[in-house]
């Protein structure tokens, strides 16, 4: 694949794994209020760590589709053959670990570098979103 293909794709695929991520994070935003008064109500001394448990959750889920997603789009591109390898890549990849023991051919590793963007920078959402939300939890509790 040309170096503009690979980017194009890169691009493409970190924008459609960011709309998921934020779109998760939404999603949570949204549920959240409804089911912590609910637990504040009923279940006061566990709603901390339930919301949290939700919310991580959904974050979890979203990262997972994204390695999921980035797997896909190797094996559409013929970086593997098979899902187990492209998983694993795509996993190390993704959380920036890299650990080195796939390596890939130069018409293919600006593409990967690309997965291990979308995965720096959903972490971060996702460390925002989590550290923003126990703040706001344990303002309201200290009320």
């Amino acid at each position: 694949m040309t170096v503009l293909g690979q980017i194009i794709w890169g691009i493409t695929v970190l924008v459609v794994c960011s709309a998921l991520h934020v779109g998760a994070i939404g999603l949570a935003i949204r549920a959240i209020p409804s089911t912590l008064g609910w637990l504040r109500l009923s279940l006061p001394f566990f709603s901390i760590i339930l919301t949290v448990s939700f919310a991580l959750s959904l974050v979890v889920v979203a990262h997972l589709l994204q390695v999921a997603i980035w797997a896909n789009v190797f094996i559409w591109q013929d970086i593997f053959a098979e899902i187990e390898p492209a998983i694993y890549f795509s996993l190390v990849t993704y959380t920036t670990l890299g650990y080195g023991d796939i390596i890939l051919e130069p018409g293919q590793r600006i593409l990967a570098s690309f997965a291990s963007v979308t995965g720096f920078m959903t972490f971060g959402l996702s460390t925002a979103f989590l550290v923003s939300l126990l703040s706001r939890l344990l303002e309201s509790k200290a009320d």
